[in-house]
């Protein structure tokens, strides 16, 4: 239960400093004031916590349980502040999860906020489409279900976050050994071999001037290269804070080859999967749409989004709002269209974003499994071609000496 420390009068000419335990800051003052005192300073004490809770993050596994059980909590009838401090004293909320969900129960038991209000304080926890699906909900009456299809949505997207972990991990490390053993050979190992080659007193074989080259140029300005890329990434963000600049930006990236077909892709499996869950919950489409839309992260795409919510606004079909939008998929608006027709939008979104991440996955695979072959032989020819550029000259020497 929450401490506040308070400063009040007591008897006539009397300050009394001290700490009361209460479930709110209304009810503290409540209780000083049947105790004979008149609080002027009430102020909630939060203890430090430990340094791994403050620097740790809340995964978005535990956001989806989290999200799930209050989910199952509300559908048996249990009232929302009831649920957040059953949650809030569960087992499996540790560490930072815990703090996160006593921070929104003070919030909606004291302040009498909403829960997507309470939510959007911490957004760095839950995405802005999170707490727009969670409004769209309590507006209608369905949170439960919003927050089923929300739990759902996450547990999604941490399965597919850790299949491209687990996909790109080897390929992750066996490139950092090559890169740090390469740093080594180049700091430590070819400036000696350039002194020994030099002692020999003839004309080196050209891989070998090559291998010495590129030492003298790691050695010489090999610091250039990270103060480069570290300018280029801070000018990006800087860039990338005007939002004119970042959607000229994001819709040249969908314009290149392959990589804009894969994020368009992407991007449309993860607001379908959205639009479809809120959709299926019985949220109106416009408060769908721009639930949905929050989840996108291509700048270029959001704006499409804003014409197509005013088309829906305005009468027009989705599909059909859908069709006139090249930045999207061509098969988005035909599938959008048929499951209008059915009256099963929203099932026919969730079937097409369960095709685009099918998809995905197929395509992370081939490439995950290209690049493993692809890095061995890369490695295997740079130390071939480091080992004869050191073996060449004492071969060379060899010959000149029969």
């Amino acid at each position: 239960m929450p401490q506040f420390r308070y400063r009040a009068r007591g008897l006539p000419g009397e300050v009394r400093e001290g700490v009361v335990t209460a479930d709110s800051r209304s009810g503290a003052v409540a209780r000083l004031v049947r105790q004979g005192y008149v609080p002027f300073a009430v102020k909630e004490e939060r203890p430090a916590r430990p340094l791994r809770e403050r620097l740790g993050r809340v995964r978005i596994k535990d956001v989806a349980l989290f999200t799930r059980q209050m989910s199952d909590l509300l559908s048996s009838g249990m009232t929302l502040s009831d649920a957040l401090g059953l949650l809030a004293s569960a087992q499996w909320a540790e560490g930072r999860l815990r703090h996160l969900i006593e921070a929104i129960h003070r919030r909606v038991v004291r302040d009498g906020q909403a829960l997507s209000g309470a939510a959007a304080d911490f957004p760095k926890v839950f995405s802005p489409f999170y707490t727009a699906a969670v409004r769209s909900g309590e507006m209608g009456g369905f949170l439960e279900d919003v927050l089923l299809r929300l739990a759902e949505v996450l547990e999604k997207q941490d399965a597919v976050r850790s299949n491209v972990r687990r996909a790109l991990a080897y390929p992750l490390f066996m490139s950092g050994v090559g890169l740090i053993t390469l740093t080594v050979l180049f700091l430590f190992v070819v400036p000696t071999l350039a002194a020994l080659f030099e002692d020999l007193g003839q004309t080196l074989p050209l891989p070998t001037r090559l291998l010495i080259g590129v030492g003298d140029a790691v050695r010489g300005y090999g610091w250039i290269l990270p103060l480069t890329l570290a300018g280029a990434v801070l000018g990006l963000k800087g860039a990338r804070r005007s939002p004119a600049l970042a959607c000229r930006m994001d819709r040249l990236m969908l314009g290149l080859p392959w990589v804009g077909g894969a994020i368009r892709k992407i991007e449309s499996a993860r607001f379908l999967m959205i639009l479809g869950a809120l959709l299926t919950a019985d949220v109106p489409v416009t408060e769908a749409i721009r639930a949905a839309q929050e989840s996108l992260r291509n700048r270029a795409l959001k704006a499409e989004v804003d014409g197509i919510y005013e088309d829906v606004r305005a009468g027009k079909s989705v599909g059909n709002s859908f069709r006139e939008r090249p930045l999207f998929p061509p098969l988005l608006g035909d599938m959008m269209a048929a499951g209008e027709e059915s009256n099963r939008l929203g099932e026919a979104m969730e079937r097409l974003a369960r095709s685009y991440d099918r998809e995905m996955d197929r395509a992370v695979g081939l490439i995950t499994a290209l690049l493993e072959p692809a890095l061995i032989v890369l490695l295997g020819g740079v130390v071939a071609f480091i080992v004869a550029a050191i073996l060449l000259p004492i071969f060379q020497a060899d010959f000149a000496a029969y």
